[in-house]
């Protein structure tokens, strides 16, 4: 068994023997890497020790990305202090679009920590 992660959904390969003793990969479902859902459909062509593994799977999957998200957190005031010196010798060119994106992110940012 494999996995196709495709944003934050996951889908569900299983390799499977065709009529020649061949063996393929077919995709059988997907999860969903934000809840660990399972859809139904998937979970209806894994055995069970198949639906173990991929829960293990995504289990294991979330909690990387959750690690990955409170690192990128604790880092995030040391790139943007970085980002500041830089634009300001000039060593780094801000685009108007992306001044404009970094100033919407920055605003939702500051709404939702004052929110919590």
């Amino acid at each position: 068994m494999h996995f196709r992660v495709r944003g934050s959904n996951v889908q569900i390969i299983k390799t499977v023997k065709d009529v020649t003793g061949k063996a393929k990969s077919m995709p059988i479902g997907s999860a969903s890497l934000t809840t660990g859902n399972i859809k139904n459909d998937a979970l209806e062509k894994l055995t069970t020790n198949e639906q173990a593994e991929v829960k293990a799977w995504i289990d294991k999957r979330m909690r990387i990305i959750k690690q990955d998200l409170e690192v990128r957190l604790a880092l995030l005031p040391d790139i943007l202090e970085n980002y500041t010196l830089a634009i300001r010798k000039g060593t780094v060119v801000l685009s108007k679009e992306d001044a404009t994106r970094l100033d919407k992110a920055t605003r939702i940012f500051r709404r939702t920590v004052v929110a919590s």
